[in-house]
């Protein structure tokens, strides 16, 4: 039994230097974020400008649907309380914004 304790130590050693070297390799270059992606503080969203705000999810989804209908495309943001914000891009906005129904808006 005293002969096998090099030949184990060798293939634990082997196997370390293996998961080490796996663990590097298949490592993502960036960090992931914790958590859903969350746009800056001072609300930038990139391409997409907000339409309404801090609506209840059902309703955010139900405006969704009546601007896929009229053919512009449309993004919600949820917002830690639990409200949905209703995002369309730029070029769309003023079209959105004919769609609202009376004393909803941004």
């Amino acid at each position: 039994m005293g002969s096998d304790l090099p030949t184990i130590t060798v293939i634990l050693l082997a196997a370390a230097g293996l998961i080490l070297t796996m663990r590097w390799v298949f490592a993502p270059s960036r960090p992931r974020p914790k958590g859903r992606a969350r746009p800056a503080a001072n609300g930038d969203f990139g391409l997409l400008e907000p339409l309404v705000l801090a609506l209840s999810r059902s309703s955010a989804n139900a405006l969704r649907a009546t601007l896929g209908d009229a053919g512009i495309r449309s993004s919600l943001s949820a917002r830690r309380d639990g409200r949905a914000d209703v995002l369309v891009f730029r070029t769309d906005l003023d079209r959105a914004r004919a769609l609202l129904p009376p004393g909803l808006g941004s």
